[in-house]
């Protein structure tokens, strides 16, 4: 942490101004030689610009230079922000100046004589200017005597007070104390404690042998002066000051260099800290921000504070720039909060339709342009192209305009449905990747895990062990649910960034390598069915029209069909029913594969139809007719309703063959569901399988007169 203070070792200097400050020590200590008068040196610069600093590397050079000499010099160190408010400053630093004096003083035994006098001279000063500021007082102090109390009242308080101060400069200059007074943060006062602190400088505390340094803002302390002396406020502090030293420009390349040095340092985490360096060399948004110093090190504590626990789990880029809104421009920081709606946007938007919507909103107009550029870069204005999927800018891993990492950057924790990074470091590390994707499906959202993982993807052997991967999860799951489903789109979306020369023998080696499972079923019906209805839009990278597409699509109906024989086997011999899923894709398969069915394969369908029982009858043609390509839903009800089409009956589940077994079936203890299913397909024999009629399978009803097409 870097803590507010000023540096005190001149070994620390970052700024050069090692040099500045051994040039004002050696004239100051050279001065000193043939001469007793109190001189005034200010410092000035502008709040965090480094005067604290400076006038410690002064002092320390002032030791360094008179560390051989007899008597050492007297540093007294006065801050009178620490008593703004208190009433009396001038008095208050009389009894500092009294301490310290009465402490150093006690290694000069030599001086003892002289050093007497000194004290009792400046403990009158002190009490004599704590009576003619407020007489009351008097009464009250302890420390002084009948005799004061009676002198005191005897002689015009005006000439005795010039009378000590004459005794109290006779007294230094007998005991050859050279005097240095900092008084620091003057620009922090009152216009009324600024007047206060100045005129003790200039009348009462202007002793011999006396150097001050004088920390102040320029702009000011010239202002706070105004209010008491007008126009000549400016003219009153070069009467005081006699020297005048201004701070250098620390320069904007300067800043940039100690934020990269002090950034690349900043936690134990050594990968942490090269991200951040790196970051921060290429960054040109933060840097004008700083002003001083002082506002670089408010930067880097907000960061250490807030960015340690929780680097892994956002962009450390984006963060940065979101917390110099929140350090330096809190009204575009909150306009940033409110608004993740408006700046993330839908995919529906072009680039430029994103900016003139965003950027012509009344806050952001009123924002700064250095903050308008933050926003931009962090919500992708700044750029001509944009890749938006799901709510996410593909671009910078875990960015704010992503919005499912958006809330992290203002908690700066993990909410529920975010997945934290272990989870995808360690997929790349993992000899088990499939029991990474199972843990995430169980505890996250899956499908915002994998669109964030293919986009960590960056070479093509991490694409193609993921797609692997990706067949072996589903491949174990006979019936997954909704968000368990979705990630087959992922194996697609990664099979097209494979060259296309590629892809084919890719995909069929990944079919072949497993044991045969619903998932092949799966991968075959919907490329054959694109295939056979020549809709190559969702595979065209497979299904491109070229002297290789013949063998691949045999090879394909290859796998479908040893598939398809497979589980019928284990089904026919075992008695195992089909899940849903599995049954889904059988529907498909015998539909629009029939012709490419062999005798053989066909006789085993019919087989296992004649191997179900009534329930498992029910249950079959329950899920045939709700694959139904054609439904809408109920004006009245706003359930689905479908149509019940003969021809997408599969050959070997016919209605007649179907009727025969309802028209046998024993119709005791069937549940409601059962009953209306029986209904719907005897009104729809009976109607023909009239494509203009209607079914709820809820209410088991002909509601044809309600639908309406469409959603």
């Amino acid at each position: 942490m870097h803590f507010d203070s000023a540096l005190t070792n001149i070994s620390e200097d970052k700024l050069g101004r090692k040099e500045f400050a051994t040039q004002i020590a050696n004239g100051l200590v050279k001065s000193f030689k043939n001469n007793h008068e109190s001189i005034v040196i200010g410092i000035n610069g502008e709040w965090g610009s480094g005067k604290s600093t400076l006038v410690n590397f002064v002092v320390q050079e002032i030791e360094n230079l008179t560390k051989d000499d007899e008597y050492k010099p007297v540093i007294i160190r006065f801050n009178p922000w620490m008593f703004s408010g208190q009433k009396e400053l001038q008095t208050i630093f009389l009894k500092e100046m009294y301490l310290v004096i009465k402490r150093d003083l006690g290694f000069f035994k030599k001086h003892a004589k002289n050093a007497a006098p000194l004290l009792d001279s400046l403990e009158l000063l002190i009490n004599a200017t704590v009576f003619i500021k407020n007489p009351a007082l008097v009464g009250a102090s302890s420390r002084i005597t009948s005799f004061f109390k009676n002198a005191i009242n005897s002689i015009n308080k005006v000439e005795d007070i010039h009378k000590l101060k004459g005794d109290i400069d006779k007294s230094i200059i007998a005991t050859g104390l050279k005097i240095y007074i900092t008084i620091d943060d003057i620009d922090r006062l009152n216009p009324t404690e600024v007047v206060e602190i100045l005129q003790m400088v200039k009348l009462n505390a202007n002793f011999a042998n006396t150097v001050f340094l004088l920390c102040y803002d320029y702009n000011v302390v010239v202002s706070a002066l105004k209010n008491k002396f007008g126009e000549n406020g400016e003219k009153y502090l070069e009467k005081i000051v006699q020297v005048d030293y201004t701070l250098p420009h620390i320069s904007k390349d300067k800043i940039k260099e100690l934020f990269v040095e002090e950034i690349g340092e900043l936690f134990e985490n050594e990968e942490l800290n090269k991200e951040l360096k790196e970051f921060v060399e290429q960054d040109k948004l933060i840097l004008p921000f700083f002003s001083t110093l002082r506002d670089m090190y408010r930067f880097l504590n907000a960061v250490k504070l807030r960015l340690e626990f929780i680097h892994e789990e956002l962009n450390v880029g984006d963060f940065l720039l979101i917390e110099t809104l929140r350090i330096f421009d809190k009204k575009a920081y909150q306009f940033v909060l409110n608004s993740s709606d408006i700046l993330i946007g839908n995919y529906q938007e072009s680039v430029q339709q994103r900016k003139d919507r965003i950027l012509n909103i009344s806050e952001l107009e009123q924002a700064s342009q250095k903050s308008i550029k933050i926003i931009k870069r962090c919500f992708y204005l700044d750029t001509s192209t944009v890749i938006y999927n799901y709510g996410a800018f593909r671009g910078r891993m875990k960015g704010i305009g992503d919005k499912p990492y958006f809330a992290r950057y203002f908690s700066l924790n993990l909410s529920i449905n975010d997945i934290p990074e272990k989870y995808y470091k360690d997929y790349f590390i993992s000899e088990n990747k499939v029991e990474i994707l199972e843990e995430v499906n169980s505890n996250y959202s899956l499908f915002n895990y994998m669109m964030f993982l293919k986009r960590r993807l960056k070479s093509i052997k991490d694409i193609k062990e993921t797609c692997f991967v990706i067949f072996t999860f589903m491949s174990n799951y006979n019936q997954p649910s909704n968000k368990d489903i979705t990630i087959n789109y992922d194996l697609w979306d990664l099979l097209k960034r494979i060259e296309s020369e590629e892809a084919r023998p890719f995909l069929l080696k990944i079919l072949n390598t497993s044991p045969f499972n619903n998932y092949h079923l799966k991968i075959c019906s919907d490329i054959l069915y694109n295939y056979r209805e020549k809709k190559s839009d969702n595979y065209y990278f497979l299904l491109r029209q070229d002297e290789e597409l013949k063998g691949f699509i045999i090879k394909l109906r290859k796998v479908y069909n040893d598939t398809a024989n497979s589980i019928l086997q284990k089904v026919i011999k075992n008695h195992e029913m089909l899940y849903k899923i599995e049954f889904k894709h059988f529907i498909f398969y015998t539909i629009y594969e029939v012709e490419e069915h062999s005798k053989k394969l066909k006789a085993k369908f019919i087989e296992l139809r004649n191997l179900l029982e009534d329930k498992d009858l029910l249950f079959v043609l329950g899920n045939t007719m709700k694959l139904m390509q054609a439904s809408t839903y109920s004006q009245v009800s706003e359930r689905h309703s479908f149509r019940i089409l003969k021809y997408l009956f599969p050959y070997w589940l016919e209605s007649d063959y179907v009727k025969d077994r309802l028209d046998n079936l024993d119709k005791e203890n069937l549940t409601l569901e059962e009953q209306n299913l029986i209904k719907i397909f005897y009104m729809a024999y009976e109607n023909n399988f009239d494509e203009n009629k209607y079914y709820d399978f809820e209410t088991g009803t002909d509601v044809s007169e309600h639908f309406r097409r469409g959603r």
